[in-house]
């Protein structure tokens, strides 16, 4: 969904990037370094649009998937070794 819309108006519409109600400063702003607004795909379609925010997203998902691999994978060494983790 790229849009929203309530009783028939439509409040905003990703391809209209001129009429979002945030400007790239916001992203700036004095909030955690943990905050979505950061995520490079948020920033991305911010920036430059849907296709590169996707490319972006994609790439954060596979990250992802290796991080739960390593962590499996150590799980495994300590369990085989006889450590526990409480």
């Amino acid at each position: 969904m790229g849009y929203l819309d309530f009783d028939g108006v439509r409040y905003w519409d990703v391809r209209e990037k001129e009429k979002w109600y945030f400007r790239l400063e916001d992203f700036e702003s004095d909030c955690l370094p943990s905050d979505a607004n950061r995520r490079p795909d948020v920033m991305a379609l911010a920036i430059k649009g849907v296709e590169a925010a996707q490319v972006e997203k994609d790439a954060m998902h596979e990250q992802a998937v290796k991080d739960e691999e390593m962590r499996e994978e150590a799980a495994s060494r300590r369990e085989a070794n006889g450590f526990t983790i409480l």
